[in-house]
């Protein structure tokens, strides 16, 4: 699980030297973990990349999002089955949002704050959106079935 966590922050720091912002692959490395290894596995893998990713940068709300990317992955993998333009879509859709699910904790302090954040932040989620999209159109069907025929080989996880 650490393996697979480390492999989340690595991506995300290297990715983050892009002069483009909001470019990672946090939400398509947990997605196809979550195809392949399942809901437990991959829920030890997101809590062991957000406290790592805590420690590195400091305390942020990303741990339930990931956690929720997690479940709902777990959900759709049913009806989506191994449809990657499906899950292009799905990838870009969480990167569209996040920044809304990231503003939801401001609710509790004030409206208008959570309404500002939300609204300044849109220009990055369109762009975390297109990023997500591309690249699970891009590797997302590779890197499934390459992890998926690894992961068999060795036994399973």
């Amino acid at each position: 699980m650490s393996f697979f966590s480390s492999i989340i922050i690595v991506g995300k720091v290297i990715l983050a030297l892009l002069p483009i912002p909001n470019i990672e692959v946090v939400t398509f490395l947990l997605i196809i973990y979550t195809l392949v290894f399942g809901f437990k596995r991959t829920l030890a893998i997101s809590i062991v990349y957000s406290i790592t990713e805590m420690l590195m940068w400091g305390f942020g709300v990303q741990l339930y999002i990931w956690i929720l990317i997690v479940i709902i992955t777990t959900l759709a993998k049913k009806v989506f089955k191994e449809n990657f333009i499906i899950w292009s879509l799905y990838s870009g859709f969480f990167g569209l949002i996040f920044g809304f699910l990231c503003a939801i904790p401001k609710l509790l302090i004030d409206y208008s704050l959570f309404l500002s954040y939300f609204i300044s932040g849109l220009p990055f989620d369109a762009i975390h959106m297109l990023g997500n999209y591309v690249i699970m159109l891009l590797i997302g069907e590779q890197v499934y079935f390459r992890l998926k025929k690894l992961t068999n080989f060795y036994g399973g996880m």
